[in-house]
């Protein structure tokens, strides 16, 4: 039976249930608009994820492996299957590309020396329901040092920070001064119309304001050293074919790609 949701005409039905023996595409996030770029910087979890290592020779393992990625290892033991996302212990085998495939992400980190940042570029691919696959080509920006650069500039960011959180400490404190001293003089009454003005709360909301800007630089500096860290371990240990430290390379990169947007939206 086809699903509740596949509005297909007669003919139609009859051939997704029928000849084809199968039902139509489960995706419930259909794409009826031409997808934004937020759409392919998302990061949904991973399914049937493989990895083609760039160390592994092209015309040998890395062919077989696609082949077996398309055919679905049919006509291969679990021993001689290449692909990591293949069921075993002769569980059902299908292609890695299917019916049921709603987006497919390749996806490749690079380190660009000239201005110190990791660059991740991205094509995805989407397929909807009717028939179309979109396509986009992204590429997002990590900084190694999210502070650093040059020792002028570098002394020129820090600075600048310092002074912005010597600013808010000082408001912070005036502010606070000024509601003890009217507690003290008229009493808590008074409060709200000697002290609740447009002025103080505008003082107030930059105070509370820059409490999340904090928060984001320190994560950003945070994240941005994790992934340095990472790349230093790797490439030390001669770990470049270890899926598992490459795995959490990349899921580290998006971390620190996704504290780098928050911190833009609070700025």
């Amino acid at each position: 039976s086809l699903p509740k949701d596949c509005m297909v005409i007669e003919p139609y039905k009859f051939a997704f249930g029928g000849w084809w023996q199968r039902g139509c595409s489960q995706n419930v996030q259909s794409l009826y608009v031409p997808p934004q770029d937020y759409h392919a910087e998302a990061n949904p979890t991973m399914e049937n994820m493989e990895w083609l290592l760039a160390d592994q020779p092209w015309n040998s393992v890395l062919v077989d492996k696609l082949i077996d990625m398309e055919t679905g290892c049919q006509q291969r033991s679990d021993e001689e299957c290449l692909c990591t996302s293949c069921p075993r212990n002769g569980d059902v085998r299908r292609p890695w590309l299917d019916h049921e495939t709603e987006r497919v992400k390749v996806r490749f980190l690079v380190f660009n020396p000239t201005y110190g940042m990791y660059v991740m570029l991205s094509c995805v691919f989407f397929f909807p329901r009717g028939g179309h696959i979109w396509k986009l080509m992204i590429s997002q920006g990590v900084q190694m040092d999210a502070y650093g650069g040059t020792p002028f500039s570098s002394l020129a960011i820090m600075s600048a920070l310092v002074l912005w959180v010597l600013v808010l400490a000082y408001k912070c404190v005036t502010e606070c001064r000024e509601i003890v001293r009217i507690l003290r003089q008229r009493g808590a009454r008074s409060l709200w119309k000697r002290y609740c003005t447009a002025w103080n709360l505008i003082d107030w909301i930059s105070i509370l304001g820059g409490i999340p800007v904090l928060v984001a630089i320190a994560n950003v500096d945070s994240a941005s050293d994790h992934v340095n860290q990472l790349v230093r371990d790797i490439v030390a240990g001669n770990q470049l074919s270890n899926v598992d430290m490459l795995d959490e390379l990349y899921s580290a990169y998006d971390d620190a790609a996704w504290q780098c947007k928050l911190q833009r939206y609070f700025m």
